[in-house]
């Protein structure tokens, strides 16, 4: 169990039971509980404890049980029971709820070089000034450089048309505008406020002597990294690869689909697999009298 150092709003539970079977709960008591906090002596409980059922029984804790960090041991005793004792953490900053206090955190604080904080910084945050069908007008302050955000995502994060997520396909320095694809489903406005964050591709005006107007397929410009006949040449490279000596992708894959769904004859002796086309035998096995497969052939 954690608790933050300071919380009392959360009880530690504890189970008592019987010392002539060790097993029976034990109920009715009035345990006396002490407590040692990060190693120190045990001393007096400064909460207290109460019977809830079934053996059970609450530690209802002070400020001054659980306010050193470290472990704190709550040990239990009381006539016809086995001594009980329960450890609990206690944490500087609550790891579930407290924290939300890192997430308000300001990324300006951490920009330690190597850290993560670092390295999870956004390009830029603010409030747009306006919004349209295929563009966002960021503030005032943006970058004056011209396409100096292209490239980038741009997230709305609270205001008109939150939650969607667009590429910047161009940004003009002196009007602030940043044209955006696909178009928005809801235009934001001075409402909208939005992150910039970093690219998370290549930038394809530097892949294949620039090429940036053939089709797109969503938000991949397909032909901008290579020519559609070296698309077709690496796809075919993929399929001829051999994964085992004599097999390729390409061969492995007939191989499959000729034991899923290729006709079948021969069986149980000299079992045949057909191709998909039903051409030629894809599979030509051997079976011994217990029907195990002790040789096979394979087609093209």
């Amino acid at each position: 169990m954690i608790l933050t150092k300071g919380q009392t709003s959360k009880k530690v539970m504890i189970l008592m039971v019987d010392s002539t079977d060790h097993v029976t709960p034990k109920t009715g008591l009035s345990p006396t509980v002490t407590k040692s906090k990060n190693g120190a002596a045990f001393g007096a409980l400064s909460g207290s404890v109460a019977e809830v059922a079934n053996g059970w029984y609450a530690i209802t804790v002070a400020a001054g049980d659980v306010d050193t960090s470290g472990i704190v041991v709550f040990h239990a005793e009381a006539a016809g029971a086995d001594k009980a004792d329960v450890m609990v953490e206690i944490a500087d900053t609550d790891l579930f709820l407290g924290g939300a206090g890192v997430w308000e955190e300001l990324t300006a604080s951490h920009v330690t070089q190597g850290t993560f904080g670092e390295r999870m910084q956004s390009i830029r945050t603010g409030t747009a000034q306006a919004g349209a069908a295929s563009s966002i007008t960021l503030d005032a302050s943006a970058s004056a450089v011209t396409d100096f955000y292209k490239g980038c995502w741009i997230m709305i994060t609270a205001g008109l048309g939150v939650g969607q997520v667009r590429i910047v396909d161009a940004y003009d320095g002196t009007t602030k505008i940043a044209t955006i694809r696909p178009n928005w489903k809801t235009n934001p406005d001075a409402t909208s406020k939005f992150v910039v964050l970093p690219q998370a591709g290549v930038n394809v005006e530097h892949v294949n002597g620039g090429k940036m107007d053939p089709p797109t397929v969503g938000l991949l410009n397909v032909n901008a990294f290579v020519d559609p006949s070296s698309v077709i040449t690496i796809v075919a490279a993929v399929w001829a690869l051999e994964l085992e000596t004599g097999f390729t992708a390409d061969r492995i894959l007939r191989i499959i689909a000729a034991a899923a769904a290729g006709r079948l004859s021969g069986e149980p002796g000299s079992p045949v697999f057909r191709n998909l086309g039903n051409t030629l035998n894809q599979i030509t096995g051997t079976a011994d009298a217990n029907g195990n497969r002790t040789a096979a052939a394979y087609g093209a």
